[in-house]
């Protein structure tokens, strides 16, 4: 007996096959997991809609897009791991780029300010040095400047004790350790990014917006030498301006760090900023 794929049987089969595997393969994207369940749902429901009285008469072009469309329905509203999964996916993501928010603003490529701190009322400090570093922490460079008016941001950022990236950033492309033990976790939107290193403390954040990069970070090298710079903000009202801490192999104060700006875990908490920071 041959099995022609119009029969209703092996339609239901495959439809439930396209439905069952984006479950058990890990490695499909969401978005491609989604599409399958639309096809999948839509073939179940277009072959449902044959026998509903009165629709079974319509034309096919008008069946296939009610099937689509209430597919399309169903997995928004019953799949609600499909969000979750989503998420967990982005966390994950270990490559990225910043992007500053659009604006009407023209800079021209002289016009580079930083400032120390994630809100939006710290220090800026205009650099006229060119594509030169803006300094240079026991042996890793930070360097902003832009391109056609656009803010470009290159830094690395090492671990305390092995000297290990945690993560690197050229021309706004970031890149994040895959070792946990190294970095324990990072969050990002599509302008700001954060980074733990694997003691979970925040080594390195930045928010770039179209008229300063904002940051703070904390740098070290192999030899236990390491510096920080960071706004004590929202928790200082009295010392609201940047700190520079040198620290040595014996002397590496935990304190001050640097406030995350972002909740975690971000599998949970993906793009979602702390209460009391608005970019």
């Amino acid at each position: 007996m041959s099995l022609q794929w119009n029969s209703p049987a092996v339609q239901i089969v495959f439809a439930l096959l396209l439905v069952i595997l984006p479950l058990s393969i890990t490695e499909i994207p969401v978005t491609w997991k989604c599409l399958l369940w639309v096809v999948a749902w839509g073939m179940l429901i277009h072959l449902g809609l044959t026998f509903v009285p009165g629709v079974g008469k319509l034309p096919i072009v008008v069946k296939t897009s009610l099937a689509v469309g209430l597919s399309a329905f169903l997995v928004a509203g019953v799949y609600s791991p499909v969000f979750t999964m989503w998420r967990e996916e982005k966390a994950a993501a270990l490559t990225g780029e910043l992007e500053a928010p659009p604006s009407n603003a023209i800079f021209a490529d002289s016009d580079v300010k930083l400032q120390i701190g994630a809100a939006s009322n710290g220090s800026i400090f205009t650099w006229t040095g060119g594509n030169g570093p803006i300094f240079n922490i026991v042996g890793d460079k930070l360097s902003i400047h832009r391109e056609h008016g656009k803010l470009l941001l290159s830094v690395d950022v090492r671990e305390y004790g092995s000297g290990a990236v945690v993560v690197s950033i050229t021309d706004n492309k970031w890149r994040v350790s895959s070792a946990q033990n190294v970095s324990w976790d990072h969050n990002y939107t599509r302008n700001a990014f954060e980074v733990k290193d694997g003691r979970g403390r925040v080594v390195l954040q930045v928010v770039l917006m179209p008229e300063t990069v904002r940051f703070q970070g904390e740098w070290w090298h192999e030899d236990g030498k390491g510096g920080r710079i960071l706004r004590r903000y929202p928790y200082d009202a009295v010392r609201t301006g940047p700190m520079f801490v040198i620290m040595s192999s014996t002397n590496h104060p935990d304190e001050p760090g640097i406030e995350p700006i972002f909740k975690y875990p971000s599998k949970e908490h993906w793009g979602e900023f702390v209460d009391w920071f608005r970019p």
